[in-house]
């Protein structure tokens, strides 16, 4: 279940991104990310927040793209 949370919104973002703003590297995408990722407290660990790290890892990288 944790594997949609990030692949399904890396292929939202991927499938929505409209084709002119890829070339140009412009656009805007917003992610919504969990408390855990943050501040990284134990009782948050395990897959949920892995997968929204990852989710944030991801954005982090094509934002600076």
């Amino acid at each position: 279940m944790q594997l949609t949370t990030y692949f399904g919104a890396v292929k939202l973002i991927i499938g929505l991104l409209p084709a002119h703003a890829r070339p140009a590297a412009r656009g805007t995408s917003s992610n919504i990310s969990s408390i855990g990722v943050q501040t990284n407290p134990p009782r948050f660990s395990g897959p949920y927040v892995a997968s929204k790290a990852a989710l944030d890892a991801f954005t982090r990288v094509v934002a600076s793209r």
